[in-house]
């Protein structure tokens, strides 16, 4: 399973995550072992699930399958980047750093200094970059939240319209057809998931006080951003989830649509995007009914 913090299932216990959930229910169903692992990772965008893909699946040569949930980061990664919202300024050893929580050693740039492919320097990176990421880590017990859905219910300004995220949408495109050729040259079965969130238009006052994505520049760590309203982020969202079923159907590859098949309310989330442990539940079985009939595509 790979995917942002909806598949790593942030602030969820391990056998309260989908992907565990998923795993028990296909053992329950036909009586066999089943493996589900959880590769999801906050933050990451299609352009990470690239490199999970090249770099995971020669290290696990019998998957069977990979499920990809993806399309809320690059969303809101575009719409914090306002105008300039095409992702292309981070290079691959950049992107391998947030993609894993250790980098894959051996299989990074050949031209790298060996010291840099030791695992030692690999730590010490990782212990940087949380270091200097740390605002937009989440913490354990989730008081961070509490300044996050106050940053934006105190907005500089509220947006309604989307920028032009036409170019944005085409590069998510562009990174979803990679992975498919990726996927496809090692013979995997690859199955797509659209991104469910709690956005929609009406959305109730009480719903809207656990939101706080939708931010421009670094709305995280800093106050008075403007903000994307939830109708807009509802619209957005919508677009990529488009254009995830468009280039599925393009290139005949499955994917489930999961945005269609959840209620937009707390039996689901608690907050933007994220399963709470009813709402993983849900998730667990709608993959899983899905897998039982189709086991072989």
């Amino acid at each position: 399973a790979i995917g942002g913090s909806s598949t790593e299932s942030t602030f969820l216990d391990q056998e309260d995550a989908w992907p565990f959930l998923l795993q028990k229910r296909l053992k329950d169903a036909t009586g066999k072992e089943a493996w589900v692992g959880n590769a999801g990772k906050s933050g990451n965008t299609a352009r990470h699930h690239i490199l999970q893909i090249k770099y995971l699946l020669p290290q696990f040569p019998d998957i069977d399958a990979v499920i990809v949930l993806t399309g809320i980061n690059d969303l809101t990664v575009a719409l914090s980047r306002d105008k300039d919202n095409v992702n292309h300024d981070e290079s691959e050893e950049e992107l391998l750093t947030q993609a894993f929580s250790m980098a894959p050693i051996g299989l990074k740039n050949s031209r790298l200094p060996f010291y840099k492919k030791t695992a030692i320097w690999q730590a010490c990176k990782k212990i940087r970059y949380l270091i200097f990421s740390a605002g937009q880590i989440q913490d354990a017990e989730g008081r961070q939240y509490i300044a996050w859905r106050e940053h934006r219910q105190n907005a500089g300004a509220i947006r309604n319209a989307l920028p032009d995220i036409s170019q944005a949408l085409e590069e998510y495109s562009s990174n979803i057809n990679t992975i498919i050729d990726l996927a496809k040259k090692r013979g995997i079965r690859i199955i797509f998931v659209t991104q469910p969130v709690l956005w929609k238009p009406g959305l109730s006052k009480e719903l809207e006080g656990l939101l706080w994505l939708g931010g421009v520049g670094n709305f995280q760590k800093e106050k008075g951003k403007d903000y994307y309203s939830v109708d807009a982020l509802s619209k957005g969202m919508d677009m990529y989830n488009q254009a995830l079923l468009k280039a599925c159907r393009d290139r005949h590859v499955e994917c489930i649509n999961l945005a269609s098949m959840l209620p937009k309310d707390a039996t689901v989330f608690y907050d933007d995007c994220h399963f709470n442990e009813s709402g993983s539940r849900k998730v667990s079985e709608i993959l899983a009914q899905y897998l039982l009939q189709h086991p072989n595509n």
